[in-house]
């Protein structure tokens, strides 16, 4: 329980006694603190704020979630509502009265310790109010959260919002607490709660996460959506260590060319993830994957479009343990590479010879990392990538989840056009590449040089 000051008998003493200049303060237990009365800006007694009870959702980090929200007495209540890194509630929410930001000068206020993430640091409203262990939830806690926990729409209290229960049958309520600006609004509707996570550019936003009702959840739960920092949003507080985001980064796995691999999927939030699925040559992701809507597929003439400039190209033979050569197309670099559409020019999709050159200098061991199951790749110098057996999608189904993955290549066939390379992986076979349909959805594990 935090209280600004308990019990304080002595202080109507020193108010009083206005001609004195030390104002004393004496306890119940006989415990006796001064202070210059020149030193003191304002006095406030404030109730005791309820602190949340912690709730094992049996996450892989062992964070702990609180049942109910910063200012709330139940999970229905929305509580308070709170500027990023502010600790205290205002009537209206502006940059013009947002304690961070000096909006005469423009200038942002720092704090002692000042960084990406403000987690149990002085202005951690969450730390501040409820004292202990508690801390408001970073983005990566969050991203936790919406991807280990089963999120069912539902009212308590006749307050709508989230049932999320994790996997070991425990469950807390998020409710729909709105968000205020100039006022009160979207109570029931949505729901916004600050992180304590950043933007490192540009510096004005901070992560959050946003909850609506709908059908699709990837519309309705936005573990890392973006707002202004002066927003008014609830807070959920949570009791584990710091978790950072993971970082998308080239990885040096010790090739003779050079080839650095990423460390996760393009669109993915960790290693284990699948991330963006995609059709070959297709830049942006999509509900159904199939030949009608493949985006170079004639429905009229039922032809592919051939894409890419074609080339001769070094395909390893996992079989025979030997290089081939073969004519393909190829899309590296291209506008039709979902790589560099989506990540930069310095990101690519790998080529045949690409994936060739990661099987022959690397060790590939099965195993489970986090609870997904994969291919651990070890390089000579003992980096390592993690590839998730995320199976593939045909239409809207997705096919050897847990099992299998397929990663596409930058290179189709100049032999038929109707498919381009994969790269497969079994649980219980060896790695390898082959043909598949270009229309089928699948992840991307980008490189660069």
């Amino acid at each position: 329980m935090k209280k600004s000051i308990i019990l304080l008998i002595g202080i109507i003493v020193s108010i009083t006694a206005s001609a004195q200049n030390v104002m004393r303060v004496e306890l119940n237990d006989g415990t006796v603190a001064k202070y210059p009365t020149a030193d003191v800006k304002q006095i406030t007694f404030e109730e005791d704020m309820p602190v949340g009870t912690p709730v094992d959702l049996g996450l892989p980090s062992g964070t702990l979630w609180a049942d109910f929200n910063v200012g709330a007495s139940k999970p229905s209540e929305p509580g308070n509502y709170y500027g990023w890194g502010e600790t205290e509630t205002h009537t209206l929410y502006s940059w013009e009265n947002y304690t961070l930001y000096d909006y005469d000068n423009e200038v942002w206020i720092k704090w002692e310790g000042d960084s990406l993430d403000f987690g149990n640091t002085d202005i951690d409203v969450a730390h501040v109010k409820w004292g202990g262990q508690w801390r408001t939830p970073s983005c990566a806690q969050y991203k936790e959260l919406a991807e280990y926990c089963t999120w069912t729409l539902t009212e308590e209290d006749g307050m709508r919002g989230y049932k999320v229960t994790g996997k070991n049958g425990n469950s807390i309520f998020i409710p729909f607490n709105g968000v205020i600006t100039d006022h009160i609004q979207s109570v029931g509707v949505i729901g916004n709660y600050w992180s304590s996570s950043r933007y490192k550019d540009p510096e004005y936003l901070g992560y959050a996460l946003f909850i609506a009702p709908g059908e699709d959840m990837e519309d309705s739960l936005d573990p890392d959506a973006c707002a202004y920092r002066y927003y008014g949003y609830g807070i959920r507080p949570v009791i584990g260590n710091y978790m950072e985001t993971k970082k998308f980064e080239a990885v040096d796995m010790a090739l003779p060319s050079g080839t650095k691999w990423a460390n996760m999927n393009i669109g993915a939030t960790s290693p284990e993830k699948a991330g963006n699925i995609y059709a070959w040559a297709e830049v942006e992701v999509k509900d159904t994957y199939s030949k009608e809507n493949y985006s170079f597929y004639d429905a009229a003439t039922q032809t592919f479009e051939p894409v890419g400039e074609q080339r001769e190209s070094i395909y390893y033979n996992v079989a025979e343990e030997m290089n081939d050569t073969v004519n393909v197309y190829d899309i590296q670099g291209s506008g039709y590479d979902m790589a560099a559409h989506e990540l930069s020019e310095n990101w690519t999709t790998p080529t045949l010879e690409q994936y060739g050159e990661l099987m022959q200098y690397c060790t590939w061991t099965w195993t489970t990392q986090n609870g997904v199951n994969g291919y651990l790749v070890t390089a000579s110098n003992n980096n390592s990538i993690f590839l998730p057996a995320a199976g593939i999608y045909i239409n809207e189904d997705i096919s050897g989840n847990g099992i299998s993955f397929y990663y596409w290549t930058a290179n189709m066939p100049s032999s038929t056009s109707d498919q381009a390379y994969q790269f497969v992986g079994y649980r219980d076979y060896a790695t390898s590449l082959m043909p598949g349909n270009r229309f089928s959805g699948c992840p991307v594990r980008a490189v660069c040089k």
